[in-house]
């Protein structure tokens, strides 16, 4: 079965075309690989713990050879599930994110960033645990959003005249002479393209001493349209 067909059955309050678009991209990027005993992190910032709960065990029943740890970011603690073992991170600072992973001997095969909207936290958070991705896995950042800054009409979009082959599931085609308003500079889509681009990162939010490990350890990263919401959603392969 799909993702997308799974998914229907654990929000079936938002079953439409739009969730099954944005959940086939995890079938392209992971379907033959669902059988494997991987390692797959979730991280999540939902208030409700079921609703938490029910994502973790989502995953979980897909890949269902795989080792899952969900990685909670709101103040709602959760407890461990049969299915996965569940972190409860309080305050997002450097030791206590990276401790989770060190003391606990955490190595992923998949990391799935779904836990903070702001561009500074999901930096952050990329910055400090990419490294605990494996080679050749692959970290997803989902629900990015997109823009193309029109200072007259202050509107957030992706041109077509700036972008090709939008609307279908292939990566995102943009034009080498895209415009970013610099007020949007290090927003999460603005560093992530500009790395397309141009093969280089630049973001007050990732620390310098790891801008050179990411540059020298990605292999591709690769921007699709959702079509929900407008939002994006971003794969990043770690080279093996």
């Amino acid at each position: 079965m799909s993702i997308a067909s799974k998914f229907e059955n654990l929000r079936s309050e938002e079953n439409s075309s739009n969730y099954q678009n944005y959940f086939s991209f995890y079938d392209k990027y992971f379907f033959a690989s669902k059988k494997l005993p991987l390692r797959l992190i979730y991280l999540g910032l939902v208030d409700h713990s079921e609703k938490f709960s029910n994502y973790v065990k989502f995953w979980k029943e897909y890949f269902n050879n795989a080792k899952v740890f969900g990685i909670n970011f709101s103040d709602a603690s959760i407890d461990n599930l049969d299915e996965a073992e569940i972190f409860n991170v309080k305050n997002l600072n450097n030791f206590g994110l990276e401790k989770i992973f060190t003391l606990n001997k955490i190595k992923a095969n998949i990391i799935i960033d779904n836990c903070d909207y702001r561009s500074d936290k999901q930096q952050f958070i990329f910055d400090k645990i990419f490294k605990f991705l494996i080679p050749g896995g692959i970290y997803v950042f989902q629900n990015i959003n997109p823009f193309y800054m029109d200072n007259a009409k202050k509107k957030f979009t992706i041109h077509n005249n700036l972008a090709s082959n939008i609307n279908n599931d292939l990566p995102i085609i943009f034009s080498s002479n895209i415009l970013i308003d610099p007020d949007l500079k290090y927003s999460t889509f603005s560093v992530l393209l500009n790395y397309c681009l141009t093969k280089k990162l630049e973001s007050p939010f990732i620390s310098p001493e790891n801008i050179s490990y990411l540059e020298k350890n990605i292999e591709l990263c690769n921007i699709h349209n959702s079509q929900l919401n407008q939002k994006l959603i971003i794969f990043i392969k770690k080279k093996k």
